[in-house]
Order: C-alpha cells, then structure tokens, then sequence
C-alpha cells in the first residue's frame, strides 16, 4: 500500500494547527470531489473515507496516525491485472 502511504502523508502534511482549528486543503480538494460527484450521482468513497477520518483527525476523535490506513477499504486497492 505505499501508493496509499502517500496518499495519507501527503494529506496529513497539509495539517496547519491554530489552537483548536486543524485547518486542512481536504474540505477544498477531497470536498469539492465528493460534492461534484454527489451532484451527478457518482459515487465518491474513497474520498468521503478522506474527508471522514481527515475531519474526525482535526475534531480529536481519531490520532495523526498511519494505522488509520486500515479505516479504508481493502477492496479500494485491488486493480485488474494489465493484460
């Protein structure tokens, strides 16, 4: 999963704490992913699943932690075999 590993860097690298506000590019990219694709039906869950545990990280009810990788789907990594 290293694709994944700097996903999750990448993403906790956006992290700017002022007092108790965890101000994160995620609502803006992730977000406007989520709510493009609710707009024309598609389905978005790897990016809800971003935007869920980025949020519940800046709220304290998760830690800045790479065992939040094991909070996404397992299947989401699977790819076809290239032929």
């Amino acid at each position: 999963m290293s694709v994944v590993h700097d996903i999750i860097q990448s993403i906790l690298s956006n992290f700017h704490y002022i007092g108790i506000l965890a101000l994160t590019t995620v609502g803006m990219i992730n977000g406007y992913v989520c709510q493009t694709g609710d707009r024309h039906g598609i389905d978005t869950p790897f990016n809800d699943k971003v935007v869920e545990i980025v949020t519940a990280i800046g709220e304290g009810q998760l830690p800045l932690s790479m065992d939040n990788l094991e909070l996404f789907e397992p299947a989401w990594f699977t790819f076809p075999a290239i032929p």
